[in-house]
């Protein structure tokens, strides 16, 4: 089936099971295509994946009756153009009310070449290593693909959790277990947010054919987060397909872990990127 027969058909299943409504919000309907989409086509690849998905997004809005070009921006402000922003504006839009930010790893080392109280963060963060052969240390930034953060007061922000977000876990299982041992000595959250394309998650847990990777992320990973609807959850792994008011498990664990540490408090205290990037 080649691309726009896809498309129609992922279109004519939304639409026949009113599944984007028009309350919804732009990251939200993000949210249901790729729901839906990976119901309808789960062996495609990744990038025909992503294609399929933005270009469902532009149909149904210009269907709508959208301009084609507002259409395209309004795909790119919700989707942040990959898995990664995806989840990341789906985390702010839910959880930035409630005093917490998601900011992409590197884009906070960024920030901290012009804030002391930043570096002071990234210092906190970076991990050193000793070489054994040439016995010198360096230090190391884990895989950070987003930081969560929460505000504590007018003058304190701290780190809640780290995310790894990858479209499948097999290829990089490896290295996100690795990160999930090295941060815990940090006393921040590592979890991982997966569309697992690869179906790793799909059988469960107590299953006796469940496979290796699975074990090994209930073990390692504070938690697994997935959007495929065809995955078996347990206390290890949770849903991330979005509910209609836009929220998820992933924003509810978010916000119960910044209660935890923070306090409830400061709740009413919006907050955005822009406050990071005047920290």
């Amino acid at each position: 089936m080649n691309l726009n027969l896809k498309i129609n058909k992922l279109v004519e299943l939304l639409e026949s099971e009113g599944i984007i409504t028009i309350d919804l919000k732009p990251v939200t309907i993000v949210g249901k295509i790729t729901t839906t989409a990976q119901r309808l086509f789960p062996k495609d690849k990744d990038k025909d994946f992503l294609q399929i998905i933005q270009d469902t997004y532009i149909k149904i809005l210009t269907k709508k009756g959208i301009p084609p070009i507002k259409a395209r921006q309004s795909w790119v402000v919700a989707s942040g153009g990959n898995f990664e922003g995806y989840i990341r504006n789906h985390i702010n839009l839910v959880l930035n009310p409630e005093g917490i930010v998601a900011i992409k790893g590197d884009r906070l080392k960024q920030l901290g070449k012009n804030s002391q109280k930043i570096q002071e963060l990234i210092r906190f963060l970076t991990l050193p290593v000793k070489r054994r052969c040439t016995q010198t240390s360096v230090d190391v930034w884990p895989d950070n693909d987003i930081l969560i953060l929460g505000k504590v007061n007018k003058e304190t922000w701290r780190i809640l959790a780290s995310i790894s977000a990858k479209t499948s876990s097999h290829s990089r299982n490896t290295s996100v277990l690795f990160w999930s041992l090295a941060v815990s000595s940090l006393g921040i959250k590592y979890f991982l947010a997966t569309q697992d394309r690869d179906n790793q998650f799909v059988k469960e847990c107590n299953s006796d054919n469940v496979n290796q990777e699975r074990k090994l992320f209930e073990a390692y990973c504070d938690r697994v987060f997935t959007t495929n609807p065809n995955a078996k959850y347990c206390s290890q792994v949770k849903s991330l397909i979005l509910r209609n008011d836009g929220s998820s498990e992933l924003t509810d664990e978010i916000l119960d872990l910044k209660r935890r540490i923070i306090g409830k408090e400061n709740e009413a205290n919006s907050v955005s990127v822009l406050d990071l990037e005047k920290y």
